[in-house]
């Protein structure tokens, strides 16, 4: 998700191969953290990275430390 900066339950849970309901618990874990926040727009939730949390910068840069992103 750091790649794309927001995304849908859909996508995310198609993108990781993954069950949509394993995709939202995992999301209500981030969000929980503040490490995503969620945007509803009707019957749509979009996720997108929160950037003004410091543990949000940390894993950004161990990802791109280890050539993830």
């Amino acid at each position: 998700m750091i790649k794309h900066e927001s995304a849908n339950i859909t996508a995310i849970a198609k993108k990781l191969d993954i069950h949509h309901q394993n995709a939202k618990e995992h999301l209500d874990v981030l969000e929980k953290y503040g490490i995503v926040k969620k945007k509803k727009y009707g019957k749509i939730l979009i996720y997108e990275i929160n950037y003004g949390n410091p543990f949000t910068l940390a894993i950004k840069r161990f990802l791109e430390e280890l050539g993830e992103i």
